[in-house]
């Protein structure tokens, strides 16, 4: 039984990762889902991804999600992010992260913190997106 509710909750956490990385425009979850490359994300690709992801993480192939299976998954999960953020860092794709390829993603950080352009940031400016999308320069 707590091996089915545990097996539950993440069939349902992946439904909502999924789900929020597609809608909150995740473009390299959306080329991973999109495998049509049609620009959207149809049912069948959605299941097809979410079967995968638990075929991979499903070691011994029992049907179910042990604990230790659990954790491997959020290993893959969490390397796929790296790999993601890897690869929007290295922006010249030649396979390593060059100081001007930082500092691009450093200053493209401040613009979106400094909301009221002052170049300075103050309190609520640090606490969070409660003021929405900053613009872009």
């Amino acid at each position: 039984m707590k091996t089915l509710i545990v097996a539950s909750s993440i069939a349902a956490a992946l439904a909502i990762a999924t789900t929020a990385f597609a809608a909150g425009g995740g473009h390299g979850m959306m080329r991973q889902l999109d495998t049509n490359e049609d620009g959207r994300i149809q049912r069948q690709e959605y299941d097809q991804h979410r079967q995968s992801m638990f075929k991979q993480a499903d070691a011994n192939a029992d049907g179910k999600l042990s604990f230790e299976e659990m954790q491997a998954l959020d290993e893959i999960r969490r390397k796929q992010r790296q790999e993601r953020r890897f690869k929007k860092l290295d922006r010249d794709g030649d396979g390593a992260v060059s100081q001007a390829e930082m500092e691009r993603m450093a200053e493209r950080m401040w613009v979106r913190m400094d909301r009221n352009d002052d170049d300075e940031l103050g309190r609520h400016e640090m606490g969070g997106r409660r003021g929405g999308r900053h613009h872009r320069r």
